[in-house]
């Protein structure tokens, strides 16, 4: 449900209540002011001496470098409201993985930290003499985490689920097992994803059953007795089709090694070309599913085969997709619960893991509308930006993770966002999920050399000539300063260029903090 005014709650600091209650009255009259704002070039001239950001802003935007670039800045003063930087800030930019804010924030408003993903396991059919007449049903829920990262190693959920088919007197089975997605209405590829893309682990697809964040590990090695290299899975699976890697050539002198994978579309069918050294160092990449469901059967199946349980059928596993309601007479025998929504959110956020900004967000759509797909994720997050002083109407969305091009928002409404989460009740979860300058996630080799007592929690973003940091700065542990830095169309700046001038710009920032009395 969504509030019209968010209750405060007291985090990061001891005086926190004194801002809380100067942000209430300012947040509105802050962020949706018609009033004309200088821009970078026309604030440096009078800026104070000191205003290092403001002058830092400008001499990237006269850099040669950005003259077909576009640069949306925008950074406040949390005490007060004071719009510190502007520029262009109401304009809309391709966001890349900063959307990812977006996702997490209007998931923990709508499903709460404490929420749980539930993925089941259900027997259908007469046992008799440790014989199943019927199949096995994995039910998920939408849990992007089942079976993955965040479970203890070897497949917590599995070995789980196993001891369970073992504990009900299963010893054979004369179906299959059916992996159920019909949780969540879209499946599949993402909207305006790049059809180069559908084979890489970051573009995993959609399902309301994952496995292990629908990834496998493609190994390509080369025994030097061998006169051929070989290409295998990671764990492997029977569904996993993975040909002779007939085009991997050995090196050249000078030459480094290099591979590269692709599968065939609709297919569980992979192929490798490259140059590898014989004897050398094997090459791992890690390539995502076609269908989640159906690897999370076949998974399972192979679980479950290699423990003596006996199948009679050939290709004991299928996906069951928008079924919805089990047989009649079904038994459930085990249950697995993912950890708190909030330990997802940080994982979204602290290694920009895409396929849990999607299923995140899809989740709390269907909370909030009925269905889990993107034009209610739509009027979900149109609903909390709202709420928080942003207007919808200034961005489309097109996805949750930011890998679509087609995602536009602009720096005002990042801003608005991330000063409305200060005074959620989820404030805590949501800061913490965020990389920290220096040390953690996608930030833990940038803007770790800030003053001392300054701090940066931002969620970055990178697209092919996109860049984005969207955070906070904080001052002995107290949020001082919200910005949104969203850079577009770098044709002429690399990006590690850009990189480097975005964190300067922020550097520029938290110096000017610190000089603060």
């Amino acid at each position: 449900m969504v509030a019209a005014v968010v209750a405060p709650v007291a985090v990061l600091a001891a005086d926190r209540s004194k801002v809380a209650g100067r942000f209430r009255a300012l947040l509105l009259a802050a962020l949706g002011t018609t009033a004309p704002f200088a821009t970078a070039q026309e604030r440096t001239a009078s800026a104070p001496e000191g205003d290092s950001a403001a002058r830092a802003l400008a001499a990237i935007l006269a850099d040669p470098l950005y003259r077909n670039s576009r640069w949306g800045v925008l950074a406040v003063d949390v005490t007060d409201g004071r719009r510190l930087l502007a520029h262009r800030e109401r304009e809309v930019f391709l966001t890349a993985s900063s959307l990812k804010l977006v996702a997490t924030a209007c998931a923990l408003a709508e499903l709460r930290a404490e929420h749980r993903f539930r993925t089941e396991l259900w027997a259908h059919g007469e046992l008799r003499s440790g014989t199943l007449h019927g199949d096995l049903f994995l039910r998920g829920s939408g849990d992007p985490s089942f079976g993955g990262a965040l479970e203890a190693p070897g497949g917590a959920a599995f070995d789980a689920f196993g001891a369970a088919v073992l504990d009900a007197g299963i010893a054979r089975i004369r179906g299959r097992v059916l992996g159920d997605d019909s949780a969540q209405e879209e499946r599949g590829f993402g909207h305006g994803w790049a059809w180069d893309d559908q084979h890489a682990w970051y573009a995993a697809p959609l399902s309301g059953l994952c496995y292990r964040e629908n990834v496998f590990t493609a190994v390509v090695e080369w025994p030097l007795d061998e006169r051929h290299p070989r290409l295998r899975a990671e764990p492997p699976c029977s569904l996993l089709e993975l040909l002779p890697p007939v085009q991997v050539r050995a090196v050249a002198p000078a030459e480094a090694p290099a591979i590269e994978f692709w599968r065939s579309p609709g297919t569980h069918r992979y192929r490798a070309r490259g140059a590898l050294e014989p004897g050398g160092k094997a090459w791992r990449y890690d390539l995502c599913v076609e269908d989640p469901a159906l690897y999370a059967a076949a998974s399972f199946a192979d679980l479950l085969s290699a423990r003596g349980c006996r199948f009679e059928l050939p290709r004991p596993f299928q996906a069951r997709c928008g079924v919805g309601e089990l047989p009649q007479a079904s038994r459930l025998l085990a249950v697995w619960h993912s950890p708190a929504l909030g330990e997802l959110v940080r994982r979204t956020n602290t290694a920009s893991q895409n396929l849990y900004a999607e299923q995140l967000l899809r989740a709390a759509a269907k909370r909030f509308g009925g269905r889990a797909d993107i034009e209610t994720a739509r009027r979900l997050v149109a609903a909390y930006l709202r709420a928080w002083g942003g207007d919808p109407a200034d961005g489309f969305l097109a996805d949750g993770s930011g890998l679509s091009r087609e995602n536009l928002m602009a720096p005002e409404a990042f801003v608005a966002l991330l000063r409305a989460q200060l005074e959620a009740p989820h404030a805590t979860v949501f800061f913490d999920s965020l990389p920290i300058g220096g040390r953690t996630g996608t930030l833990r080799e940038r803007l770790g050399d800030l003053p001392v007592g300054i701090e940066l929690r931002a969620k970055t973003g990178s697209l092919t000539r996109v860049k984005a940091l969207c955070g906070y700065l904080t001052r002995r542990g107290e949020v001082r300063r919200v910005f949104s830095i969203l850079v577009n169309d770098t044709t002429r700046a690399d990006g590690e260029e850009v990189k480097r001038d975005i964190d300067r710009l922020v550097l520029a920032l938290a110096e000017d903090l610190a000089r603060e009395s």
